[in-house]
């Protein structure tokens, strides 16, 4: 998101716009259902990425949500990446090193989602929304991300209702 941010202010900057018209014209931006959205949920931080997903966004997703100040502790809750074909089989475990690397805990829904190697898998949507509602604490941020099979708006919502 950052990155078409820059994208739109240097066009804008290109067109002749100010830098107060570029910043009022991001403010007003909005952003697309599942695109980095917050919102809060019986005090649980939940940042909404569920539109689509693939190794790179994954692990964007994590460096962000690990870059949030604060000290809460951060749970990133994972499910399948589609149409990886061949490159599942390294993707997976790489993103799930990632997550280790950045101190995440690391939740994982769904088929194909063992594979990122979390110590909390769960295959059902409605074993993983359960267990999220009794073991996550008041103050700390939630990222839920998959591809759009996935479905993690599922389990977010009931989680974590707005």
């Amino acid at each position: 998101m950052l990155s078409n941010a820059l994208l739109a202010a240097a066009a804008g900057h290109e067109l002749g716009m100010t830098v107060d018209e570029i910043g009022k014209g991001l403010e007003q931006a909005v952003l697309t259902s599942g695109r980095l959205r917050q919102y809060e949920s019986g005090g649980v931080q939940v940042i909404d990425d569920t539109y689509n997903a693939n190794p790179e966004s994954v692990i964007a997703g994590l460096e962000t949500l690990a870059a949030l100040p604060g000290e809460e502790r951060r749970t990133a809750v994972l499910g399948m990446m589609a149409e990886l074909g061949g490159h599942a089989g390294e993707a997976y475990p790489r993103i799930g090193k990632r997550a280790e690397e950045l101190g995440l805990r690391l939740v994982t829904a769904g088929p194909e989602a063992d594979a990122y190697g979390a110590e909390n898998h769960f295959e059902d949507r409605e074993r993983a929304a359960a267990w999220l509602s009794q073991n996550t604490a008041s103050g700390e941020r939630v990222l839920f991300k998959g591809s759009r099979m996935a479905a993690m708006e599922r389990i977010m919502n009931s989680a974590f209702p707005e």
